[in-house]
C-alpha cells in the first residue's frame, strides 16, 4: 500500500467513526447514471443545503459539482465535504477518479443498502433521481459506506481481464445446456442413448451401405444409406463446406483425403460428405467425454 493509499483509509476511518452527529461535514450524494448524474447537499444532522444539482457525466460537469460544494461548504461553516455515490455500472469511475485525483474524500454505498434504507426511510417512497441522491447522503451520515478503492492501472486491467473470463465462462455454459436440453433434446432425442460412432452415423444417414444380391455383387460399391435425418445432413454438409475452405485444420484434412484421387470424377463432393460425417463424430465425442476440441487429433480421427 503506497503512502496516498495509506493515507486515504486513515482519512477513512476517521471520518466513520466522526461523522455521526458531526456539524463540520457537507454530505454530497450522488445518484448516478449513464449521461448525467443527480446530487443532493445536506449535513449529518438532516439539513438540507441544497436539495438538487443535475450535471453531465463530463469533465465540465465535474467541475461545476466541485464548485457548487466548495461553495456549499463555505456559505454554511463547514469544513470538510465527503462525496458519496452508489456504484452503477462503470458509469462512477470517471467522477470518482476525478475527485480522488482532487484531493476530495469519496465513498461508496452498496446497493442493498440504498434499497433496504429507502424502506426505512419512507416504505411509500418511489425510486426517483433525487429521492436516491438524498437517500446515499443519509446512509453517509450514518457511517454506513465504504471506502473507495482506487487501484493501478496494472491491477484494474487484470480485474476487467478476470471479469471478461467469468462472463464469458457464463455465457459458454448457457449455451452449452441451451444446446444439450433444447436443440439436441427436441431433434435428437436419442442422442444420448448413442454408445459409439457407427450408431450416430446411422441416426445421420451417414452410414454406408450397398446392394449385395446377383451377379455383381462382389462389385458393389457402398454409399451412405440417407436413412436419417436430411435436415442434420444438409447442415454438416454446408459446415463441411466452411470447414474445407475456411479451417486450416479442416483444409489439410480434406486435401490429405483427396491425394492420388484428384482427378476422380465427383471427388470433392464426396471427400466432403466424408468431412461431415467426421464432424458429426468429433461433435458427439465433444458431448459425450466432455473435453474441449483439439485440433491436433483431426487427422487421427477417421
Amino acid at each position: 500500500m503506497d503512502n496516498e493509499t495509506y493515507l486515504r483509509v486513515e482519512q477513512f476511518r476517521q471520518l466513520k467513526e466522526q461523522i455521526r452527529g458531526c456539524e463540520e461535514y457537507l454530505i454530497v450524494g450522488i445518484d448516478i447514471s449513464k449521461n448525467q448524474h443527480h446530487a443532493f447537499f445536506g449535513t449529518p444532522n438532516g439539513i438540507t443545503v441544497k436539495r438538487r444539482l443535475i450535471f453531465k457525466n463530463d469533465f465540465n460537469g465535474f467541475l461545476s459539482l466541485l464548485s457548487m460544494a466548495e461553495v456549499l461548504r463555505d456559505q454554511n461553516g463547514l469544513w470538510h465535504i465527503v462525496f458519496g455515490m452508489e456504484p452503477t455500472g462503470n458509469y462512477h469511475k470517471p467522477l470518482g477518479m476525478f475527485l480522488i485525483n482532487r484531493n476530495q474524500e469519496v465513498v461508496l454505498v452498496s446497493g442493498i443498502a440504498t434499497q433496504r434504507n429507502r424502506e426505512l426511510l419512507d416504505d411509500r417512497w418511489d425510486k426517483n433521481d433525487t429521492k436516491c441522491a438524498a437517500n446515499v447522503a443519509d446512509l453517509i451520515s450514518q457511517g454506513k459506506c465504504l471506502f473507495y478503492e482506487q487501484p493501478t492501472p496494472e491491477i484494474s486491467g487484470l480485474r476487467s481481464l478476470l471479469s471478461l473470463r467469468e462472463r464469458m465462462k457464463k455465457n459458454y455454459h448457457i449455451l452449452r445446456m441451451r444446446i444439450r436440453n433444447n436443440l439436441v433434446a427436441e431433434y435428437f432425442p436419442e442422442f444420448d442413448r448413442f454408445e459409439n460412432r457407427k450408431q450416430v452415423l446411422k441416426m445421420s444417414g451417414f452410414d454406408l451401405s450397398a446392394k449385395r444380391s446377383g451377379k455383381g455383387s462382389d462389385k458393389a460399391y457402398p454409399v451412405i444409406s440417407k436413412k436419417g435425418s436430411n435436415t442434420l445432413r444438409y447442415a454438416l454438409f454446408q459446415a463441411a463446406v466452411i470447414a474445407s475452405s475456411r479451417n486450416k485444420y479442416f483444409i489439410q484434412y480434406y486435401t490429405n483425403t483427396m491425394k492420388g484421387r484428384e482427378k476422380e470424377r465427383g471427388i470433392k463432393i464426396k471427400m466432403r460428405v466424408k468431412l461431415a460425417a467426421k464432424l458429426l463424430i468429433i461433435a458427439w465425442t465433444i458431448m459425450k467425454t466432455k473435453n474441449a476440441f483439439n485440433p491436433d487429433l483431426v487427422q487421427s480421427v477417421k
